[in-house]
């Protein structure tokens, strides 16, 4: 029997905001939308968008909402986010894409 570990779903938690920032940053023009194909609400975006100074610190609050609050934080709902109709940054999502499939992250094949 072979099962498979994808670890593009391993859960992610507030302690890798850091690479989960880093591995998105060039996507933070594209914040709101993104955060909205994340599914944080119209509001809370608005509440960001009007106390952050710029859309680097926007995006990082965004992140920091979306790993307290989300039932699902994982490197596919980034890539699904990344590479959506409304926010389409396939060059970021492409980045996740790679780290996660030959990077720190990879897809194992168990044999049993």
């Amino acid at each position: 029997m072979t099962a498979s570990v994808f670890l593009l779903d391993n859960q992610l938690d507030q302690d890798q905001l850091g690479e989960v920032y880093e591995s998105v940053f060039g996507a933070f023009n594209e914040w709101y939308n993104f955060g909205l194909s994340l599914g944080i609400g119209i509001n809370q975006l608005k509440g960001i968008q009007s106390c952050c100074p710029d859309n680097q610190t926007r995006l990082r609050e965004m992140l920091t909402h979306w790993l307290q609050t989300s039932q699902s934080c994982t490197w596919t709902d980034l890539y699904n986010a990344l590479s959506s109709n409304t926010v389409q940054r396939m060059d970021v999502a492409g980045r996740i894409k790679h780290k996660c499939s030959g990077g720190i992250l990879y897809r194992a094949t168990l044999y049993f």
